[in-house]
């Protein structure tokens, strides 16, 4: 999935098996929502899902600022395996 921001939305162009791709646009508060969904649908735990990732430093940044709800929820420490 491809996540790109454009104005006040976020437009994300998931790939379709065949070669299409489906494009949906959200603002920051729906992507929030989705996201915060996802997250505890796997994690029902406020404070124990980690962070992870590349350049995880950068995406913490970023979710402090826009998604602050989902980066309350998780866990304070994160693991860069970059």
């Amino acid at each position: 999935m491809e996540v790109t921001k454009e104005g006040r939305g976020i437009i994300m162009r998931v790939p379709v098996e065949g070669g299409g791709r489906l494009v949906v646009e959200l603002n920051a508060d729906e992507a929030q929502e989705l996201l915060f969904d996802y997250i505890t649908g796997h994690v029902p735990e406020a404070g124990k899902a980690p962070l992870g990732g590349s350049s995880v430093h950068v995406d913490r940044l970023f979710l402090e600022r826009y998604l602050p709800k989902v980066n309350a929820y998780l866990h304070y420490r994160i693991v860069d395996v970059s």
